[in-house]
C-alpha cells in the first residue's frame, strides 16, 4: 500500500497530532462536582454534570459535556398502556401485511416520480418482514447467524421473550407520493437508492421504556421504530449508525457514560429493514475489546452488515463492499476520537486521518467499488452549524477523486447538506434518530429530538460512472415519553428543513403526505 501524502490540514487532523478531537486529549476528570451552567435551550440555569469528554474539542475548546441524568420526561405510562394497539399476532402479522399493501400501492401511484426503487427488493423485503413477525409475535425460534465475517460463532442469540398484546395502531398513510418538487427531481434511468438515518443511541431511561414495551419479558424496540420501518424498507439499501456497543446477551446493560444497548435492538433494526450500520464512534471502546466483539457478532447474527470497528487485524483491514442491484458501493467509517478511552489495539476502531481516509477510498476504488461513500463521527454535539473542524475534514477527504459522498453524525442535532461545485454531496449530520436526551423547560422540544431520513439516488453518469443525481430528506421526531420516531411536527419539520437547506443545496422533502 502507498504511504499517504499528508498535507498540512491532514498533519494537523491526524490521531496522535494537533487535533485534540482526532486524540481525545482531554481526559474525562475524576471525581468532578456537579455545577450550575446556563441552560442552552431555555435560558433557565440548570445542574448539570460536567463531564469533559476527551475528543469532543473544536480547535482546542473543549465542549460542555451533556449529561444523560435527569431526562426522565412525567408523563411515561405503565406497560399494559404503552403505545396501546400492539397486535396480538394474527392480527399484527395483517395489519403489517396491510402495510406492505399500501406501500405497494404507493409505488403504483407516485413513488415512480419521486425515484423510490422499493419493488425491485419487495420480495426479499416481505420475507423479512414475515420472518419477523413470526418470531416476535409467534415467538417461534430464535435469529441464528446470517452474517460471515470474522468472528461470527454461529451461536443463536438468546430468543426474543418480547411479547406484545393489544391492537396494532394504524400505520402511516397509504398515500406517500412526494410533491411535485420530488417529481421534477427525478433521474431518468437505471438507480440505487439509499438511505440513512441518525444516532441509535439507547439511555437508561429508553431501554426502560423498551422492557415496559415488552411486558417485562426482555426489550421490545418495535414500537419505537414501527412508524418510519415502511419508509426504512422503501429504499434499495438502507444504513443506520449504531452509536453504541451492543450486549449479545443482554448482560452488563448500562446507559452514559459507558452505553451497552440490549442485543433486542439489533433485532428489531434488521426488521424494519436495515441492511448495514455503521459503528466507528466516540462510545465505539466504552466496553473494551468484549464490547466491540458483542457487538459485531450480534450484527453477523442477525444478518445485519457493518463497516468502522473490527474484532481482528484481518477484518480491520478488509473492505467493505455491498452489491446492490448490480453496483459495488464502497463504504469507508470513521470516528473523530473514543472519549479519551485507549482502544484495545490499533486495529479495533478506525480514526479520523484525511490522508488514511483517502488511501482506503482508493484502495476500495481499485477493489472494485463503482461508487464510493465515507461515513465519519464529527462534531460539536448540540451544535447546528458545521464547526471548522468538520469543513476541513469534509474538504481533505472531498480532495480524493475516489471519494463520491461523505455522510456525518455525532452533533445529535441535524445540520446542513452541501451540493460540493463538482456536484459531489456532503450530509454534516443526520440528528438523533432512535435517542434519547435531556428536555429541560421551558423548552421541552428540542432540536436534539430532530432528525432526518436521508435518501440518496445514484445514477450512472457521463463515462459511466455513477454519482449523486438526488438528495431527498425526511424530517423525523423523537415523540415522548413513548421514544416513538415519527414523522416531524410541522414545527420540528420547519426547523430542520431550514438547518438541511442553509447551504442552499437543491434538496427534495419526500415527506410523505
Amino acid at each position: 500500500m502507498p504511504t499517504p501524502h499528508h498535507s498540512p490540514v491532514d498533519r494537523a487532523l491526524r490521531p496522535g497530532r494537533q487535533s485534540p478531537v482526532a486524540t481525545g486529549a482531554a481526559r474525562r476528570p475524576a471525581g468532578r462536582a456537579d455545577h450550575v451552567l446556563p441552560d442552552l435551550v431555555g435560558g433557565a440555569p440548570t445542574v448539570r454534570r460536567r463531564r469533559t469528554e476527551a475528543g469532543r474539542t473544536e480547535a482546542g475548546r473543549t465542549e460542555p459535556g451533556w449529561t444523560e441524568a435527569g431526562r426522565v420526561e412525567a408523563g411515561r405510562v405503565e406497560a399494559g398502556r404503552v403505545e396501546a394497539g400492539w397486535a396480538a399476532a394474527r392480527r399484527a402479522a395483517a395489519g403489517w401485511a396491510a402495510a406492505r399493501r399500501a406501500a405497494a400501492g404507493r409505488a403504483a401511484a407516485g413513488r415512480a416520480a419521486a425515484g423510490w426503487a422499493a419493488a425491485r427488493r419487495a420480495a426479499v423485503r416481505r420475507a423479512a418482514a414475515a420472518a419477523w413477525l413470526l418470531a416476535v409475535f409467534g415467538l417461534a425460534g430464535c435469529v441464528t447467524s446470517t452474517g460471515s465475517g470474522a468472528g461470527a460463532t454461529g451461536t443463536p442469540v438468546p430468543p426474543l421473550t418480547s411479547r406484545l398484546s393489544g391492537a396494532l395502531p394504524a400505520p402511516p398513510p397509504a398515500s406517500t407520493a412526494p410533491t411535485s418538487s420530488a417529481a421534477a427531481g427525478t433521474p431518468a434511468g437505471p438507480s440505487v437508492t439509499l438511505l440513512f438515518t441518525g444516532d441509535m443511541l439507547v439511555s437508561d431511561e429508553m431501554r426502560a421504556q423498551a422492557a415496559r414495551n415488552a411486558g417485562g419479558r426482555g426489550y421490545n424496540f418495535g414500537p419505537m421504530l414501527q412508524r418510519v420501518a415502511p419508509l426504512i424498507r422503501s429504499a434499495d439499501w438502507s444504513i443506520c449508525h449504531q452509536e453504541t456497543p451492543i450486549s449479545p446477551d443482554d448482560k452488563l446493560l448500562s446507559g452514559y457514560p459507558a452505553f451497552s444497548a440490549p442485543y433486542e435492538l439489533a433485532q428489531v433494526e434488521k426488521a424494519v429493514g436495515y441492511d448495514a450500520c455503521t459503528t466507528a464512534s466516540n462510545h465505539t471502546v466504552d466496553h473494551g475489546a468484549a464490547g466491540v466483539r458483542g457487538t459485531l457478532d450480534v450484527f453477523d447474527r442477525v444478518g445485519i452488515r457493518h463497516v468502522g470497528s473490527a474484532r481482528t487485524p484481518t477484518e480491520f483491514s478488509s473492505l467493505t463492499i455491498y452489491t446492490v442491484h448490480g453496483l459495488r458501493i464502497g463504504h469507508l467509517a470513521y470516528t473523530y476520537g473514543l472519549n479519551g478511552i485507549q482502544p484495545p489495539n490499533a486495529s479495533t476502531v478506525h480514526l479520523i486521518d484525511p490522508a488514511r481516509i483517502r488511501a482506503d477510498a482508493h484502495r476500495i476504488r481499485a477493489a472494485g467499488a463503482q461508487f464510493v461513500l465515507v461515513s465519519l463521527h464529527f462534531g460539536i454535539e448540540k451544535q447546528q452549524t458545521p464547526s471548522a473542524y468538520q469543513q476541513q475534514v469534509a474538504a481533505a477527504v472531498m480532495a480524493s477523486p475516489d471519494v463520491d459522498l461523505v455522510v456525518g453524525h455525532h452533533a445529535h442535532v441535524v445540520q446542513p447538506i452541501q451540493r460540493r461545485p463538482d456536484g459531489r454531496w456532503v450530509v454534516f449530520g443526520l440528528g438523533n434518530f432512535l435517542a434519547q436526551q435531556e428536555v429541560t423547560p421551558p423548552d421541552l422540544t428540542p432540536a436534539h429530538r430532530d432528525g432526518v431520513i436521508v435518501r440518496i439516488t445514484v445514477t450512472p453518469g457521463a463515462g459511466g460512472r455513477w454519482r449523486v443525481s438526488r438528495v431527498g430528506y425526511i424530517p423525523t421526531f423523537v415523540n415522548a415519553p413513548t421514544d416513538v420516531v415519527q414523522l416531524a411536527p410541522p414545527f420540528s419539520r420547519a426547523r430542520t428543513t431550514a438547518v438541511l437547506t442553509r447551504y442552499h443545496a437543491p434538496i427534495v422533502d419526500d415527506t410523505p403526505h
